[in-house]
């Protein structure tokens, strides 16, 4: 299950709060061929409408920081797409401590990683937004629906993204393996 998490931003350090995550899906036993729904799952709510509502959430439980929450509609569906624009004081990134810079195939070769606190800001993100989702998708036959996809990440160009670039950077050429 998500946990939901504040973030104290003067300090940039997770504060773990209550646990206030959306139940899961209201089917108790899983059933491949029934549909799942999300707590807030309500039938006649837009696409449109939910991100509002996911805006609002990201505003309240979030503060000091700026999101983009936008919409597509295409003949396959519809989707969602949430990004975080900016957050100051927020480490986005850490130093990866697997790193290994022997280049055999499996290892990791990047000097960085997403920071838990970035990690944890992402799921809860997306835990906002799949709690007004459906999923009665069947993957074995390749078969999809679901009210929504749901996509998050940071977006290109913002301060937040230029924030990760130079973090980034620092720990490329600070680096001592």
């Amino acid at each position: 299950m998500t946990q939901l998490y504040k973030i104290d931003f003067s300090q940039g350090q997770l504060v773990e709060v209550q646990d206030i995550s959306p139940a899961p899906a209201v089917q108790e036993t899983y059933n491949p061929y029934e549909r799942t729904y999300g707590q807030e799952y309500k039938e006649n709510l837009d696409i449109a409408e939910i991100a509002k509502i996911v805006r609002k959430q990201l505003k309240a439980h979030f503060a000091n920081t700026t999101w983009s929450v936008t919409v597509k509609r295409y003949s396959g569906g519809q989707s969602m797409n949430i990004s975080l624009v900016d957050a100051p004081g927020v480490q986005l990134v850490d130093i990866n401590p697997k790193y290994t810079p022997d280049g055999y195939p499996g290892h990791n070769l990047k000097k960085w990683k997403y920071s838990d606190t970035y990690n944890k800001m992402m799921e809860q993100a997306k835990g906002f937004a799949q709690s007004y989702n459906y999923d009665g998708s069947d993957i074995m036959t390749d078969y999809f629906d679901v009210n929504f996809y749901c996509f998050t990440g940071v977006k290109f160009n913002s301060k937040a993204d230029l924030a990760i670039d130079a973090a980034i950077d620092k720990i490329e050429k600070e680096y001592v393996a």
